[in-house]
């Protein structure tokens, strides 16, 4: 199952084809690569590494902004954690004076109670 010599004929079509081809694909415009690749249009390649420079750029300073918005949030939570130390304080603070304002006010009680017993 070797391959069948060629013989003069073939040779004769080989060649044809290959003379002709390229002309046939471009009648037909079905070309599938240009013969000589169109030059990079230098005000375009300009223009995209400007854009790219400038997307570069937005992009660092979203990246600064984020930073910007942890930091605020750190702050943040840092003052919440005061305000919760704070209340918690003031809520002893005021269970405190709430305990002593009521002992005082039993001991009044008491005590007035003692002297409408004793007359």
């Amino acid at each position: 199952m070797g391959a069948e010599p060629v013989n003069e004929e073939q040779m004769v079509i080989v060649e044809y084809i290959k003379e002709h081809f390229v002309a046939w694909l471009n009648e037909r415009n079905i070309l599938p690569f240009p013969q000589n690749p169109p030059t990079i249009d230098t005000q375009l390649l300009e223009r995209m590494v400007r854009v790219e420079e400038t997307l570069k750029r937005q992009n660092d300073k979203f990246d600064h902004q984020n930073e910007k918005f942890d930091l605020q949030n750190d702050k943040f939570d840092m003052l919440i954690s005061r305000m919760d130390q704070r209340f918690s304080e003031i809520d002893r603070r005021l269970n405190r004076q709430s305990l002593y304002h009521l002992a005082t006010f039993s001991a009044i009680v008491g005590s007035a109670v003692a002297i409408i017993l004793k007359n």
